[in-house]
């Protein structure tokens, strides 16, 4: 495999009180490494969400390495991504095997065509660059359930306009709620994911990503905090509900072949 090296202007890795961008890498560049690059916002950041699935996939044996770079913005949506022009020259990098790709928490239900061109238009680029796109389908806020169809349905058309795959994220939330309403995954804003939340968007990546296990451990440290801190019951109901999201055909896997 060549080596690739990523160039100016990525921004730096910074934190969110240095700027209202927020970049994180978490690369290697190994030759083995699986590189995933996160577009999106509040929604990928919370929790540290690629660092949780890069460590829920160092505690599977055999999984490959994990690197990855995220571009997030609390509050953005895909069209501010497009203007900016970060996105594009991340993805121009061309070192990705993966490019995860999410809209703004409601503009799939409220403004579908514009959502899903701007999501066709990343997952193409992607594609162009030898990477596999895929989208992330975020859930719908506590108090509005039934946003959930229109979300899904604006990421099924962008996936299909740009054959790719998209990740049933929300229809596993919507799952978790219906089999154990008690556990909270959404914080008292109504949209933005509790611990549980995060780990249960963890979990659906990781299939997407690779196979789910039996079991994964419910208890998360990074160098820095706690990703994830939870009952080993409540992380064994989180990947089931993410296991039966994916078994079901909750999702396409679309073209997702990367070319690296």
């Amino acid at each position: 495999m060549p080596q690739h090296h990523l160039q100016p202007p990525l921004p730096n890795p910074m934190h969110e009180h240095d700027s209202p961008l927020r970049c994180e890498s978490i690369l290697t560049m190994a030759a083995n490494e699986q590189r995933i690059l996160w577009i999106g916002n509040s929604l990928t950041f919370e929790h540290r969400l690629p660092r949780l699935v890069q460590q829920l996939a160092a505690a599977i044996p055999g999984t490959p390495s994990m690197g990855s770079y995220m571009i997030t913005r609390g509050g953005a949506d895909l069209g501010w991504h497009r203007q900016q022009g970060i996105a594009q020259t991340a993805i121009a990098c061309g070192v990705w095997h993966y490019v995860v790709i999410q809209d703004q928490s409601t503009r799939p239900a409220y403004d579908p065509q514009q959502s899903a061109t701007d999501a066709a238009y990343f997952a193409q680029l992607a594609h162009s660059y030898g990477a596999c796109p895929l989208l992330y389908c975020t859930w719908a806020t506590r108090d509005n359930p039934a946003l959930l169809d229109r979300l899904e349905a604006t990421y099924a058309q962008a996936a299909s306009q740009a054959d790719c795959g998209y990740a049933p994220v929300g229809r596993a939330f919507a799952l978790s709620l219906q089999r154990r309403p008690t556990l909270a995954l959404h914080r008292e804003d109504h949209l933005h994911p509790t611990m549980a939340g995060s780990y249960l968007a963890a979990c659906v990546w990781l299939g997407m990503l690779h196979s789910l296990p039996r079991q994964l451990p419910c208890q998360i440290r990074d160098i820095e905090c706690m990703l994830a801190d939870l009952r080993q019951d409540d992380a064994d109901h989180l990947l089931e509900c993410a296991r039966s999201v994916l078994q079901h055909g909750a999702s396409t896997q679309g073209d997702c072949t990367s070319t690296l």
